[in-house]
């Protein structure tokens, strides 16, 4: 039953070909472009939110290097919890574009 079936799906797959080349084939590229076009402007939009949430996620993490490389100095001047609330502002912002993109 199965050789059947693909017996004269060959067949007529042959025989339209044959009929009309150009339709067939405009036919069987067509859905290969539109995935194409598609795939390449997804590609795009993920790329840019990646790169946005990397940009997010590198100034956190630099202002902790800053903060944590200056911890003296913050302990001198008794500033630990102004320096705290502004690192987990930081940290908040990066999870917040996060759960915006839909990506956490």
């Amino acid at each position: 039953m199965t050789y059947l079936v693909m017996t004269s799906m060959r067949e007529w797959s042959g025989m339209i070909f044959q009929l009309a080349p150009k339709e067939m084939i405009l036919g069987l590229l067509s859905p290969v472009a539109a995935l194409f076009v598609v795939g390449v402007g997804y590609g795009r939009l993920v790329r840019r939110i990646a790169e946005r949430r990397q940009q997010r996620l590198a100034e956190a993490v630099q202002r902790a290097e800053e903060r944590l490389s200056g911890i003296r100095t913050v302990r001198t001047f008794n500033a630990e919890s102004r320096e705290l609330k502004g690192l987990s502002l930081g940290f908040l912002m990066v999870f917040v574009h996060v759960l915006e993109m839909g990506m956490g």
